[in-house]
């Protein structure tokens, strides 16, 4: 399905045809995937953001639990389902892998006649190379931007495919509480027994990766807000010592100045090795977690003044403030937009965003795709409405005169792929990528 195809064509071939660049994954090991076998089913579709719309739906949490666990078969998963699955199915997160199944996996539609079949499909896809299939050969992503949230000490993945794959250094590990100390001691070889012996443990890891990777990564607004003050060292040195030395909990402002020092030793860092710094904003993923306090994108503000030769990257577009998002990519030449999981949170929201940022922000600093999700087969939906989304929104402003089908053109490229590959310095790839089978 083409969007405006007779009135647009030269803007609906861009659009299907652009190799994306796909800023934010956080995919499983293909090897994982493939060990499988016969427990992937089609439950292992809905992991995270789709189960999330089922338990807002009326899901319990208990049967959303057990959708990827290995103690049900695939018919108990069905009829845990099935009362949920059309209240949710018209949702960015079921629309996606509704796509998914249909074109992928050639079975129409998901219901209790279909989901075996779902099943049969997906393991007889699971073989080596399934993830290049999914992702460059189907979806036609040139590359993908990963980040690794499995475990609480990874902060830099090994074991990605470096023809498809780059990976940020996840900086999110050394903001936690508690720090996996003993993690990183394994990896690095250093006891972080002071606060100058944890500064050189985060050390090792920018002196070791920084020359691979293409970004860091902070997700922090699962556990905390994004306003980071900048404390003196002594500060966070006590806090240091009070909780890792002597063992004591913290109050909270004395948490908030250790974690905001170390993330401020991360930007510090991160100008020194000219990596950007992707930072997660909005909305977060899950149930009964949401704290609009925690993601507001303007309490990042005083880092970008503190900063300004250092570039953040923007996440999910701050949904639900996305007009946060454009005021700040307008004033500060440092920061820029990124679409990444937008369009499955709100389709339609993501699209009137995407106008906005292209009247208000230079567009050579809009991302607009990003998958974020674990399991390769979402990759392909989610591409999917990215691209219908970005046709739309660029097809309405030739509607209304604000801009002209060449120019559309051409932003949508930019928007897709041109921007991303500059931003984060990725070797360039064939004009079209993604087969016809």
């Amino acid at each position: 399905m083409l969007i405006f195809p007779d009135r647009y064509p030269r803007l609906c071939e861009t659009a299907e045809q652009t190799p994306l660049i796909d800023t934010h994954e956080h995919l499983q090991e293909e090897r994982d995937r493939l060990a499988l076998g016969d427990r992937l089913d089609f439950a292992c579709l809905f992991r995270a953001y789709l189960l999330a719309d089922l338990v807002s739906a009326g899901m319990s949490r208990s049967d959303a639990e057990e959708m990827t666990a290995d103690n049900l078969d695939q018919d108990e998963k069905w009829l845990r389902v099935a009362p949920f699955w059309d209240r949710a199915r018209h949702g960015g997160y079921g629309r996606a892998i509704a796509l998914t199944i249909r074109e992928v996996y050639g079975i129409p539609d998901l219901n209790r006649d279909t989901y075996r079949d779902v099943t049969a499909a997906m393991r007889a896809q699971n073989r080596p190379g399934v993830h290049r299939r999914l992702i460059r050969e189907k979806a036609g992503v040139s590359w993908y931007v990963l980040h690794h949230v499995g475990d609480a000490g990874t902060v830099y993945r090994e074991g990605i495919d470096p023809a498809i794959c780059r990976r940020v250094l996840g900086v999110n590990c050394f903001l936690r509480d508690s720090l996996p100390l003993d993690d990183f001691a394994a990896r690095t070889g250093i006891r972080a027994d002071s606060w100058e012996a944890f500064q050189a443990v985060m050390d090792w890891y920018f002196e070791r990766y920084a020359a691979d990777a293409v970004a860091i990564k902070n997700n922090c607004p699962y556990w905390r807000g994004l306003r980071f003050d900048d404390p003196p060292p002594e500060r966070a040195a006590a806090a240091f010592e009070k909780r890792y030395v002597h063992g004591q909990a913290l109050e909270p402002g004395e948490l908030k100045a250790l974690q905001d020092a170390a993330f401020h030793f991360c930007l510090r860092r991160a100008a020194t090795h000219d990596l950007p710094v992707q930072i997660h904003t909005g909305y977060l993923a899950g149930n009964r977690n949401l704290d609009t306090d925690r993601i507001r994108p303007s309490d990042l503000t005083n880092l970008f003044v503190q900063y300004p030769h250092v570039r953040f990257d923007l996440f999910h577009i701050g949904y639900p403030y996305q007009g946060e998002i454009a005021a700040l990519a307008k004033n500060f030449p440092n920061v820029h937009v990124d679409l990444c999981w937008a369009w499955i949170i709100d389709p339609y929201a993501t699209r009137r965003a995407l106008q906005t940022f292209i009247a208000t922000v230079p567009v050579n600093k809009i991302f607009g795709f990003g998958g974020d999700v674990f399991t390769a087969d979402g990759v392909y939906g989610h591409a999917r409405i990215a691209r219908w989304g970005t046709a739309w929104a660029l097809a309405r402003m030739i509607d209304q005169g604000y801009l002209g089908e060449g120019d559309a053109a051409t932003i949508a490229r930019m928007i897709l792929h041109d921007n991303a590959r500059e931003f984060f310095d990725l070797p360039s790839r064939p004009a079209t990528l993604r087969s016809s089978s």
